[in-house]
């Protein structure tokens, strides 16, 4: 290593996308030789067309990695889902909404404990969305497709929302 440090110089030449980097000490050995280094764009299409002239070699790889450790993956996927239940909920939410056609849930506020989440299906727009207690989105039957019932529920969880009161009672 201290040869390193008694260098002459470096050569280097970058070009566009790609550089080439050579230390000669002073004897003029080449002491650290990198190659061509790719950078930007041309290192990602490089990377596309490896993949594609080795696709079948990486679909072998695939499978026989997931036949070797089909067991490791089930118990990690098992292990994910008890250790993330919020993110596991939200998924098949999501992905209830988009087989729906609905989009993805843009909530008013937070989820809590024992809460749904409800859909208010304003003009049309299936995305706005609150979160309410269970109680509350149980109390009275509703449906998407049914704008009286939707209207019903609605005023009910803006009233909660906005805590209006009348009396000091939530009306």
């Amino acid at each position: 290593m201290s040869n390193m440090k008694n260098s002459k110089f470096f050569v280097q030449y970058s070009g566009e996308g790609f550089s080439i980097r050579t230390k000669i000490d002073i004897n003029g050995e080449v002491k650290l030789k990198s190659g061509i280094v790719l950078s930007g764009e041309d290192l990602f299409e490089y990377h596309k067309q490896y993949y594609r002239d080795n696709a079948k070699h990486f679909c072998e790889y695939r499978k026989q990695r997931y036949q070797d450790n089909h067991e490791k993956f089930l118990q990690y996927k098992k292990q994910w889902r008890f250790d993330n239940p919020q993110k596991v909920r939200e998924h098949r939410h999501n992905q209830k909404a988009k087989r729906r056609g609905w989009g993805v849930p843009l909530p008013m506020n937070s989820y809590f404990k024992d809460s749904h989440l409800h859909h208010l299906h304003i003009d049309g727009d299936h995305r706005t969305c609150i979160y309410v207690p269970v109680d509350l989105h149980t109390s009275m039957r509703h449906a998407w497709n049914s704008p009286n019932t939707m209207w019903e529920i609605n005023i009910e969880i803006f009233k909660w929302y906005y805590g209006i009161t009348i009396n000091g009672v939530i009306q």
